[in-house]
């Protein structure tokens, strides 16, 4: 890539660094192996070969529902005796004791549970797990603590953001360093045949990816055409040839088919006009609100992961569903925002424009703090006044993990976009 002649263009390219030599690098799709990728395939090669019961546990946002979702196709295509947990947005970010709890109710046989986009500050939860007898894997793309109130208590640990990881890139999705560890795992024991397969769902990872905003550099770039690509294939102009047969396993045939319905469903109600609208903005502002709004109005998540493995019929009708409640999620943040805009007029906000509080639920805050740091343009933290958590959005000359880290404040998630609590309410 070659930087224009227009005099303009160049001018804002060179002040922000861009020279000829970094456009070219970050167009470099080349990357190292994640640290511990292969000890990982090896430990599931044991589980496979045992036919040990192997349970995955995501989060619940756009990246976790994508990473759960290829996780489960995956695994089942390989040939795993797999199950999918369905996390509860209620409960707030992490895994829990009564998360482990549920799991060990659900599948009494589990012998493993394997984490995506989420478990590396788990601590109290997989120490229990221990206790209850399992072992745990953990594949992540969150910040590794610093400092630790105990090691964590697993077999293994994937992560870019780990502390001993040299990856080149930690900004990749958590549903992308799953799919790493699957496409490792099928290029050292699985045919050519389901290679591909696994292959194609690299289309979750990049839904994971936009939907997380990760900086669209280096492999991330990559990524993203192959997901523009996969989506304009498996969507087939409306048609469910493609669909309906790719893969061998159920859930894995179920996962492409549910992708389908979902873009058909949005086509049926007016959110794509044909396959040129498939892209990453699509994705932003269409696919990942939607995946988000269930979590947002705190519903369960077998709405969203039932369009990608219940049966057909199911799968359109939560497609519809699921639009339908980002229509309704979109009302609730705006009846808030104007609140707020009204509380502000009075004088009733008086930490605003830095911190605003609000009676909003837990799964709108992050939107409102997204939208007052839009008019801002300021570091923004908003908190529920009964609960006094919240989350916030920054920039990266205020990364608020690594500045609050220490104090009296928990804060998960991101530098830019995370969850805030006080440890002394």
């Amino acid at each position: 890539m070659k930087m224009t002649d227009n005099k303009l263009t160049k001018l804002f390219l060179k002040r922000r660094g861009y020279t000829n030599s970094f456009l070219s690098e970050i167009n470099n799709p080349k990357h190292q192996k994640l640290q511990n990728i292969d000890e990982l395939c090896e430990i599931l090669k044991t589980v496979h070969d045992k036919h040990e019961k192997l349970v995955i546990m995501p989060d619940f946002d756009t990246d976790g529902i994508s990473a759960g979702t290829l996780g489960f196709a995956g695994f089942s295509e390989l040939g795993f005796n797999v199950s999918l947990y369905m996390p509860d947005p209620r409960q707030g970010y992490g895994i829990t004791k009564k998360d482990i709890d549920k799991v060990l109710a659900q599948y009494p046989d589990v012998k493993y549970i394997i984490t995506c986009d989420v478990g590396i500050t788990c601590y109290e939860a997989f120490k229990y797990a221990y206790e209850r007898g399992l072992k745990v894997l953990v594949t992540d793309h969150h910040e590794e603590e610093k400092i630790k109130p105990e090691p964590l208590k697993c077999e293994i640990i994937v992560d870019p953001c780990q502390l001993s990881e040299t990856y080149r890139l930690r900004e990749i999705c958590g549903a992308y360093v799953l799919w790493q560890v699957l496409n490792k795992y099928a290029v050292k024991y699985a045919d050519a045949n389901i290679q591909d397969n696994i292959s194609l769902l690299r289309v979750f990872a990049g839904i994971g990816t936009v939907g997380d905003m990760m900086t669209v550099y280096y492999e991330n770039r990559k990524l993203l055409k192959d997901m523009i690509a996969l989506l304009k294939f498996i969507y087939n102009d409306g048609v469910s040839d493609i669909a309906i047969s790719l893969g061998n396993s159920q859930p894995y045939k179920r996962a492409i088919y549910g992708l389908f319905a979902l873009l058909k469903s949005v086509n049926k109600f007016g959110g794509l006009r044909n396959i040129n609208d498939l892209d990453e903005k699509f994705v932003g502002w269409t696919i990942a609100p939607m995946y988000n709004s269930v979590k947002r109005l705190g519903l369960d998540m077998s709405l969203v992961f039932g369009i990608f493995f219940a049966d057909q019929k199911t799968q359109e009708k939560n497609s519809e569903t699921l639009i339908q409640a980002n229509e309704t999620r979109k009302k609730v943040v705006n009846a808030y925002f104007e609140k707020i805009q009204d509380e502000l007029i009075t004088f009733r906000q008086p930490y605003a424009p830095f911190i605003y509080f609000t009676d909003a639920p837990g799964g709108i805050l992050g939107l409102l703090a997204n939208q007052l740091q839009q008019i801002n343009n300021l570091p923004t933290f908003v908190i529920n006044k009964s609960t006094l958590s919240g989350s916030g959005r920054s920039y990266d000359y205020f990364p608020v993990i690594s500045t609050l880290s220490g104090t009296d404040y928990n804060v998960k998630g991101h530098e830019n976009a995370f969850g805030i609590s006080f440890k002394n309410k």
